[in-house]
């Protein structure tokens, strides 16, 4: 039987919050407002980088020169301790807005700063817009609705007023930001968690309709292990006739795709690079999309040696897979399903 329900949060996730918080402030305080310890690419080359790569977005055959500007975010990025990540994303201490002297999270700041400054200038007049904020989180809007999925971002709350609608894989502090999510709440929008009183709890498969937007929900494993099975949400999206019928797949950190069953042909699948060992190649093959957005690379708040997947990582486990059918996207970019019409604002 379906069970949606009102719910207080999980007593662990309030510890492991609490514990997040206390590596973070104890651990990074030894590198946050340390002068010169940044040795990356300057300001101007991350721009450089930055404004190429939303002039240029995947095409099928510009995955090379796209790399070369990658290469540069990953130089950035290889400079950032996770602690530092983390005191950055979760706003935690006096200095963490400090930090983005740090080339990776100036760039992110800058990135995401001008990707929502375009969503809210794009009227999308048919078809689907998407932007790739961090990590797995992504914005898309439609002629008729604007939401969210695992929206993770420093100033995520600005973003209320813009989405109708926010969806959460997890509780994962790399897939949801927690003032976005009450906000959402208080403000009467939808958000579906596993996990949050501000929202609708989800914990069976079930079918919701979100206005104009259906989204078909699915219960996926973030690992093979025991203690990670059946607790992972992932999200069919039947974004409708005006968003030219795309239908979007966005599992999360799902890591059994025998697990993925669309019930429609995918346009847009959204998966972990490499979860539980999960091989991605093998999954895309599985779903059949038309575009796979390879997700959950260079996540700061991961160890850059062990969790913080690159981007030539990424390309490296899709390489039996066509060049125009497996894309990376970086920070704040955009990306528009064909034949989508939009006007600037």
């Amino acid at each position: 039987m379906l069970r949606i329900r009102k719910a207080r949060f999980f007593r662990g996730i309030r510890l492991v919050l609490l514990v997040l918080v206390a590596q973070a402030v104890g651990a990074g305080a030894a590198l946050a407002g340390v002068p010169g310890s940044y040795g990356g690419p300057s300001n101007a080359e991350l721009d450089a980088a930055r404004e190429w790569l939303w002039e240029n977005p995947p095409n099928g055959s510009n995955r090379a020169e796209r790399l070369e500007r990658m290469a540069v975010i990953q130089a950035a990025a290889d400079e950032l301790d996770k602690h530092d990540g983390r005191l950055y994303l979760l706003g935690l201490g006096k200095g963490s807005k400090d930090l983005d002297r740090y080339g990776a999270l100036y760039y992110l700041r800058r990135a995401t700063d001008h990707a929502i400054a375009d969503l809210r200038r794009t009227e999308v007049k048919h078809g689907l817009v998407g932007w790739h904020l961090y990590n797995m989180g992504y914005v898309f809007k439609t002629p008729e609705a604007c939401f969210g999925v695992d929206v993770c971002l420093r100033d995520a709350t600005s973003l209320v007023g813009d989405l109708d609608f926010l969806l959460v894989t997890h509780e994962h502090l790399d897939h949801h930001a927690g003032g976005l999510v009450k906000a959402m709440g208080e403000a009467g929008k939808p958000v579906i968690t596993r996990f949050s009183r501000h929202g609708m709890v989800v914990e069976e498969p079930c079918v919701l309709t979100l206005g104009p937007i259906r989204v078909r929900i699915d219960i996926g494993d973030h690992s093979p292990s025991k203690g990670g099975v059946n607790d992972m949400l992932m999200f069919e999206i039947a974004c409708g006739e005006a968003a030219g019928g795309c239908v979007i797949y966005h599992s999360g950190d799902g890591a059994n795709y025998g697990k993925m069953t669309p019930e429609k042909p995918v346009d847009i699948f959204i998966p972990h690079v490499s979860c539980g060992g999960m091989d991605v190649a093998q999954a895309i093959r599985h779903m059949n999309p038309a575009i796979t957005f390879v997700s959950h690379v260079m996540e700061l708040t991961h160890d850059r040696r062990g969790a913080r997947w690159r981007y030539d990582f990424a390309y490296e486990q899709v390489k039996g897979v066509p060049e125009e059918r497996a894309v990376v996207l970086t920070w704040g970019e955009r990306w528009l399903l064909p034949g989508t019409e939009v006007r600037r604002h």
